[in-house]
């Protein structure tokens, strides 16, 4: 079973700061929500120095100063033309080790995403956008390692489905 409380997609803007293009999670009080922002901040500040799918522990989150809220994180960069151009942030309150096949589905879904964003910029869809970000009902990927290994296996079949439609 996997359990994240929340998904962000954070873009890149400048060097090292980003701004949220979609977040997937329970609401949370402002306080809250302030701060586990400011870690989502730290993750993808971390990721994008790295360029790497990278996995954060207690102790890895403790090395950032992250000792409140969030227990577990996995992040993976979006490469867009050759440099980390959005980060794909998912995080956990409870401390988890990740899994390989987790691992797996994140870097899936961080592909399938540079994908969309390249296609969508050379298609001229993408707009600037800068109000708030858009809200995506909440990601509970549950059931045994084979069927989040099928969810994979389908969101890729989809994916094929989708680049072939004209």
């Amino acid at each position: 079973q996997l359990d994240v409380d929340r998904v962000s997609l954070l873009v890149t803007r400048g060097s090292m700061s980003t701004t949220r293009l979609a977040v997937s999670g329970p609401a949370m009080p402002r306080g809250i929500e302030t701060e586990w922002r400011r870690h989502e901040d730290t993750l993808a500040a971390a990721c994008i120095d790295q360029g790497c799918l990278m996995r954060f522990d207690m102790s890895a989150l403790r090395s950032l100063a992250i000792d409140t809220l969030v227990g577990g994180a996995v992040t993976a960069p979006i490469m867009i033309d050759n440099r980390v151009g959005a980060v794909l942030c998912l995080t956990s309150r409870n401390g988890w080790p990740i899994p390989v096949r987790v691992q797996r589905l994140v870097r899936g879904c961080a592909e399938c995403i540079q994908e969309a964003l390249v296609e969508l910029r050379t298609s001229g869809e993408v707009s600037q956008r800068e109000s708030s970000p858009t809200v995506i009902a909440p990601l509970k990927l549950t059931g045994t390692s084979q069927q989040v290994e099928n969810q994979s296996i389908e969101a890729n079949c989809l994916r094929r489905r989708l680049s072939s439609t004209p």
